[in-house]
């Protein structure tokens, strides 16, 4: 209905759940104003927003292969920067 535009003013509980599925700030979806996307307690560029929305409406499965994916860089990162506080401390 919405969409049709058969409902002009969708109510409070809509609004908050489309913000809250798809990580969109209220602002934004009531007035036009600020970033589209917004994740509660992290500081995002809108790019990185959308890529978590994106990330959010992926089967689980497909999900689970981004998180290992993930994983891997960081697992690999964390060993680059062990290594270089061991050549630190032997300086």
């Amino acid at each position: 209905m919405v969409i049709s535009g058969a409902k002009p003013s969708p109510g409070r509980r809509f609004i908050e759940a489309i913000c809250r599925e798809f990580s969109v700030n209220p602002e934004w979806l009531t007035s036009g104003k600020g970033e589209v996307f917004s994740i509660p307690g992290l500081p995002l560029s809108s790019g990185k927003a959308e890529i978590l929305a994106k990330f959010r409406l992926l089967p689980d499965d497909k999900q689970k292969v981004i998180e290992d994916i993930i994983d891997g860089f960081l697992q690999k990162s964390m060993a680059v920067d062990e290594r270089n506080v061991a050549k630190k401390k032997k300086q």
